[in-house]
């Protein structure tokens, strides 16, 4: 927990936080490697092999979980965008829930704003190539993590 005269901050937010700055960290880092067009990745994979077993594991479930929700997110503001305007939805309907309510408010122009946004960070439109060096990678840190211990 960090504290201070007013204000607490819990230590799940203080990993959260953590977790956003290696993110952003580790994209720098791939943008970077291949901005030079070196596809080993080296910058990325120093970076990772200062991880823990238990840090990458969470990083990868992390990124499935944010991929799960960029999903259905996407499900949501296509059918929103595929609704009539006098349409009625059902309470029991995910678009009437609060998470997305806001949609229903949104012009056409920004719901196809928030699709592009959201298809930027949706994984499942990597091309073969790009999920194979992912796999690679995550195996060569495996590797090397093995190689030297350090699954603390």
């Amino acid at each position: 927990m960090i504290a201070g005269p007013s204000i607490f901050v819990c230590d799940e937010c203080v990993v959260l936080c953590n977790d956003i700055l290696d993110d952003n960290e580790f994209s720098r880092l791939l943008e970077a490697d291949e901005e030079c067009g070196d596809r080993s990745y080296p910058a990325a994979l120093a970076y990772l092999r200062g991880k823990s077993t238990n840090q990458l594991t969470r990083y990868v479930e992390a990124r499935k979980n944010g991929a799960e929700r960029c999903r259905l997110d996407l499900q949501q503001i296509t059918r929103m965008l595929a609704m009539r305007d006098d349409e009625v939805l059902p309470e029991t309907d995910a678009l009437a829930t609060p998470k997305f309510a806001f949609l229903k408010n949104m012009t056409k122009e920004g719901l196809l704003a928030l699709q592009r946004f959201r298809l930027r960070f949706d994984p499942s439109l990597f091309t073969r190539e790009q999920l194979t060096e992912i796999e690679r990678v995550l195996r060569m840190v495996a590797a090397t993590q093995a190689g030297t211990g350090n699954g603390r």
